[in-house]
């Protein structure tokens, strides 16, 4: 498992957990691991915006109301300490390679502001970023998770306008890797909303990231298929050619009703074994992926 939060978990976790995604929005009280109550909203057009820069609150009335109803069906809050999850779409998260990292923490930091200052589509150095440090096969990486400092800000306010502190925020995609557990090189593909997140896992370590636009709603048809097929099929060959392993798994997070055959498809097409990612609650769906994966670092 790659515990990719493990720095990151507040003490003690907070007991409500939120993922925002296009056109939902999804929050779970615990204990531990173990989800207490679980409550859902549809995200009305015109409520939030999630771009590639950003997930901004459009209509923050709107956005309040929701999240006081769930709170009722929540209730009762031990602690007004939440965690929260922002889309894949909305956010980045990357794999920097390096030749040789400084030790000290701030020199890193300011290493990989320097990376990212002219790759992402927002101000890197307001933004909200949280990183970790590998090293797999002898070379140095880091993963690291970036959101737009002006998409966090009006969260935070507007969860504490509601009694909360948002003590924690991360990206979907990050937070679903702790239920990775990979040896040899894997392929987990997520597809939320609109966009396909494919993650390469190896000995441990998140050797590359990468997301495609995918249609927002699908049938599984044939045609469908191809065109993730059509998606997968570099990233696969690009696996192989730059890190020398072919993939041995691919695990699929968000499928729904498509996960079957999809399964069927991708198994014949690429010729590895293909297998739904599973937390303890069950097949991972598009909207509780984040929410999943922090339950089982917790």
């Amino acid at each position: 498992m790659l515990r990719i939060l493990d720095r990151l978990l507040p003490d003690p976790p907070p007991p409500l957990v939120f993922e925002i995604g296009e056109g939902f929005l999804v929050g779970v009280r615990r204990t531990g691991a173990a989800v207490e109550a679980r409550a859902r909203r549809e995200l009305p057009a015109g409520v939030m915006e999630i771009s590639s820069s950003a997930a901004g609150i459009v209509d923050a009335d709107s956005l309040r109301a929701l999240l006081e109803e769930m709170l009722v069906e929540l209730a009762p809050i031990p602690r007004p300490a939440a965690a929260l999850f922002l889309p894949d779409a909305a956010s980045r998260l990357t794999v920097l390679d390096f030749d040789a990292l400084p030790s000290k923490r701030e020199e890193v930091r300011s290493l990989i502001e320097f990376r990212l200052k002219k790759a992402v589509p927002f101000d890197i150095g307001a933004a909200r970023m949280s990183y970790r440090l590998q090293n797999s096969r002898g070379a140095p990486s880091v993963l690291v998770a970036a959101a737009a400092g002006e998409s966090v800000r009006p969260l935070e306010q507007l969860f504490a306008k509601l009694g909360l502190r948002l003590g924690f925020v991360s990206l979907a995609s990050a937070s679903m890797l702790n239920l990775v557990s990979a040896e040899e090189m894997t392929l987990v593909t997520k597809l939320g909303g609109s966009t396909m997140t494919m993650t390469a896992v190896d000995e441990s370590a998140v050797r590359l990231v990468r997301s495609v636009e995918a249609p927002a709603e699908f049938e599984t048809t044939e045609s469908t298929l191809s065109e993730w097929v059509a998606d997968m099929y570099p990233t696969f060959a690009y696996i192989e050619d730059r890190f020398g392993s072919p993939v041995a798994r691919l695990l699929l997070a968000g499928f729904g009703e498509a996960l079957e055959p999809a399964v069927d498809c991708f198994v014949r097409e690429f010729g590895c074994p293909v297998e739904a990612l599973r937390s303890a609650n069950g097949v991972v769906g598009a909207e509780d992926a984040g929410i999943e994966g922090y339950l089982h670092a917790a």
